[in-house]
């Protein structure tokens, strides 16, 4: 009796272990790097100019660097990079269970559009590791009756908004005006309503897609209207900011105004049309010089305007400065031209384009993901 009940126990002993070591990772899998979004993952609504927090997780040992990239499509393609960074992240293999919080604040939002996914990359080496949003989320333009509240998020109020700006409108540049980027210019845009306690002047050379570039934030100048008084209904009085060096050049620009108050009511409005912007400089680069796709697999197109034939140079450095690959290396005419830079035979990761012309250099990076 008591020689079958060891031998029952020494089974059980043995189906636990068993069990245990079963339920347990290995550590080559624990030491191997996985990413998981947080937020946005599915449902949320954003509203552009309102900072956006973006959250994710990790497990296993640290990565060479993370990108951020965003699809506008429900997730079809991903041809926007709203970041890249170097991880910071450092877990030893007996910590790789540990989950590894991260963050990255996307303080200016101005995407409009209800189809909305995120991607996390992972590089290491290699090899990608990546996580998508589940769910498609959000990011509308804040309505008229909309306001920040002491949490930052934006919310419906009800009853009347007297007291915030009733309406603005962009008189100049609204389209088909030609600035030069050695000449000043008036920006003017139209109010009606009590004036606002801060004005907001924005850039954008895509044709509205993206407003990158904040070229003014004004105490807005009460209006003639005595003792602060909101204007008669209907009453309306323009107003106007001196744009001292116009840039960078382009045929794709407008221009946004943003009313704030102070309970932060936003009201908006932008060029109805582009208008374009000419460098008259001799022998320089026309801005902006961008590479197409980025991230890219493994070719990317970059492409530059010139005014000017002069000497051309357009090398590729790796992040060591190194020299990767040098892609024109002669004179070329005035007008547009294109330079192919293939990374077959390179290994993910950050690489810098740097083109010079003439007196001019332009420099920005491309991301290679395999």
């Amino acid at each position: 009796m008591k020689r079958s009940y060891l031998i029952l126990l020494m089974a059980l002993t043995t189906i636990t272990a068993m069990a245990a070591s079963a339920k347990e990772p290995s550590v080559a899998n624990l030491n191997t790097p996985s990413v998981q979004i947080t937020s946005p993952n599915g449902g949320e609504t954003f509203y552009v100019n309102e900072p956006v927090a973006i959250t994710w997780t990790t497990y296993g040992q640290a990565t060479d660097g993370t990108a951020l990239m965003l699809s506008t499509d429900g997730g079809k393609s991903y041809r926007t990079v709203l970041a890249e960074m170097k991880t910071t992240q450092t877990v030893s293999p007996r910590d790789s269970k540990v989950a590894v919080e991260h963050s990255w604040m996307w303080e200016r939002p101005d995407v409009v559009n209800e189809n909305l996914m995120l991607k996390v990359v992972l590089l290491a080496g290699r090899e990608r590791i990546e996580d998508t949003s589940d769910k498609l989320f959000a990011m509308k333009t804040p309505a008229a009756d909309m306001v920040a509240k002491p949490n930052g998020r934006l919310e419906a109020v009800h009853g009347s908004l007297d007291d915030g700006p009733q309406t603005v409108h962009v008189l100049s540049p609204n389209g088909g005006e030609v600035f030069y980027t050695d000449e000043k210019a008036i920006i003017r845009w139209e109010m009606s309503g009590r004036p606002a306690d801060r004005i907001g002047i924005m850039l954008s050379t895509d044709g509205g897609k993206s407003y990158p570039y904040e070229l003014a934030l004004l105490i807005a100048t009460r209006d003639p209207h005595v003792d602060g008084d909101s204007p008669p209904e209907g009453d309306k009085w323009e107003q106007s900011w001196l744009w001292s060096n116009p840039g960078p050049a382009g045929d794709e620009m407008r221009i946004k105004v943003i009313l704030y108050t102070a309970m932060d009511v936003v009201i908006m409005d932008e060029s109805d049309g582009p208008f374009m912007i000419e460098d008259r400089s001799p022998q320089s680069v026309i801005a902006p010089v961008s590479a197409f796709p980025n991230p890219f697999n493994p070719v990317t197109t970059i492409a530059f305007n010139l005014n000017a034939s002069v000497p051309v140079e357009l090398k590729v450095y790796d992040m060591q400065g190194r020299l990767v690959s040098t892609l024109v290396n002669s004179t070329l005419p005035a007008g547009s031209h294109k330079a192919t830079f293939d990374g077959s035979a390179l290994s993910s990761g950050t690489y810098i384009y740097r083109l010079n012309a003439g007196d001019k250099m332009v420099q920005n990076t491309v991301q290679l993901i395999k």
